[in-house]
Order: structure tokens, then C-alpha cells, then sequence
């Protein structure tokens, strides 16, 4: 899984754009399922997967001054549940 920030450095009046990217890796099919972002107190709704991957938006002001650790993770759907796990991904 890859997590991706559409910025490392934001003030806080601006808001944030995560894309996630889940791989299902050589030979398997396209993960299906959604994905749900957290940091500090701060939870996503969950973002459905398409082909693999999802844009999540924060809101400006919503994330703690300073570092933020962005976790996601990832909960298949009933199609993708027979070839995969939940897991999560993180990005600093």
C-alpha cells in the first residue's frame, strides 16, 4: 500500500489531499474494499477503492500542528475478501 500526501509541508488554513494506492501485487486482481485514513484524533470517512485506489481530503485545520503521521487502512470488500487481508499503510 502506498500512501501519498499531495504535500509534505501544509500550513494550517490549507487542506490536505492523500491518494492511497492498494497493490494486490504480480498476478492477483485489482484490490476492491475501501480505505480509511487517521491521524491524532482525526478519522476519514471510508474512501471506496477504483482500480485499486482512492483520494482522501482533509479539511484545512483538521490535522495538529507539527508532524502528523498519516495511517490508512485498508478493509476488503466482500469480492476482494477471499484473496486479501486488511492491512495498513503509513506516511510521515
Amino acid at each position: 500500500m502506498t500512501v501519498t500526501p499531495s504535500s509534505q509541508n501544509i500550513v494550517a488554513t490549507q487542506a490536505l489531499t492523500v491518494t492511497v494506492m492498494v497493490n494486490g501485487g504480480s498476478g492477483n486482481p485489482t484490490p476492491t474494499g475501501s480505505v480509511t485514513l487517521t491521524s491524532g484524533s482525526y478519522v476519514s470517512a471510508p474512501a471506496t477503492l477504483s482500480n485499486g485506489g482512492a483520494t482522501i481530503n482533509i479539511a484545512a485545520e483538521v490535522l495538529a500542528p507539527g508532524t502528523d503521521a498519516l495511517m490508512v487502512s485498508y478493509t476488503p470488500d466482500s469480492n476482494s475478501s477471499v484473496t486479501y487481508n486488511s492491512s495498513t499503510g503509513s506516511s510521515r
